[in-house]
């Protein structure tokens, strides 16, 4: 198959998040290629935000490379764009959350090759 379009999108838990005042609120989604180094492939996918509520990041390529074995689904590594400068917190709702309208979905479309 041909990866059309792929999409992670995860609801945040404002009562557990923190973000420093006025700065970008952007989430960096980076492919995993080695988990014990946290090696990733060094494609920066870079989320928008659909609402106050939901992120979504948009790795069509990555999901590509897992679909063809170019690379092995080891995961994604998710991390704030100013992770090393100030001390913000993002908490988004897991699997287990009760409300399943705010589980994280990964939401991929294809098309069979010809």
């Amino acid at each position: 198959v041909i990866i059309t379009q792929a999409t992670l999108e995860l609801k945040i838990d404002w009562s557990n998040t923190f973000f420093t005042k006025d700065v970008d609120k952007s989430v960096i989604l980076n492919v995993l290629t080695d988990t014990s180094t946290l090696a990733n492939d060094a494609l920066n996918y870079y989320s928008m935000q659909t609402d106050t509520n939901t992120f979504v990041l948009y790795f069509k390529e990555s999901v590509q490379k897992w679909n063809n074995g170019t690379y092995p689904n080891l995961g994604v590594l998710l991390k704030n764009i100013y992770d090393y400068s100030n001390l913000d917190r993002y908490v988004f709702y897991g699997p287990d959350y009760p409300d399943a309208s705010k589980s994280p979905r990964i939401k991929i479309r294809y098309s069979i090759r010809s």
